[in-house]
């Protein structure tokens, strides 16, 4: 008997459903970052960057997988005279300063000093004399939920 996989990790039915495009208008320049701006679901997108995780690669249907790597392959290709770094990428939530630990405030760079009150002053380490409201939310580790499956030696 195999164990139970993880949500993320199961097979996503082949056919998939349709999802909706992006709301009609003049055709957009870059149809990628329209999509992005419409639906980030599953994507982790910031000004410089778009991570797809591993764990829901290995979720799609042979086809689309397939599709996925020819088009990473010529996306290497047409940029194979540049130097690729490499990068280190760590999942992340969006976490409220007044529900963190001292662990992970220390981890996000905040300072948190008691008050007359019996509160909390936040303040970035960078700038301690700068008060930050409790429900600002700043970048925690957390474990990622979506691993890709172990390998098969």
């Amino acid at each position: 008997m195999t164990a139970p996989q993880h949500p993320w990790n199961r097979p996503t039915p082949d056919p998939v459903p349709t999802v909706a495009a992006p709301p009609p208008g003049p055709q957009h320049p870059d149809p990628l970052a329209a999509l992005l701006e419409f639906d980030t679901a599953g994507f982790d997108v910031t000004a410089n960057y778009l991570v797809i995780p591993a764990g829901l690669t290995h979720a799609m249907p042979p086809a689309w997988r397939q599709q996925l790597a020819t088009l990473l392959a010529e996306l290497r290709a047409a940029h194979r005279h540049r130097r690729w770094p490499s990068y280190r990428v760590t999942a992340v939530n969006h976490v409220p300063l007044n529900e963190l630990s001292l662990g992970q405030l220390d981890e996000a760079g905040i300072i948190a000093d008691p008050t007359e009150d019996g509160g909390l002053r936040y303040s970035p380490r960078h700038q301690p004399d700068r008060t930050l409201d409790p429900t600002t939310r700043v970048h925690v580790t957390c474990p990622d939920p979506l691993q890709p499956p172990p390998r098969s030696h």
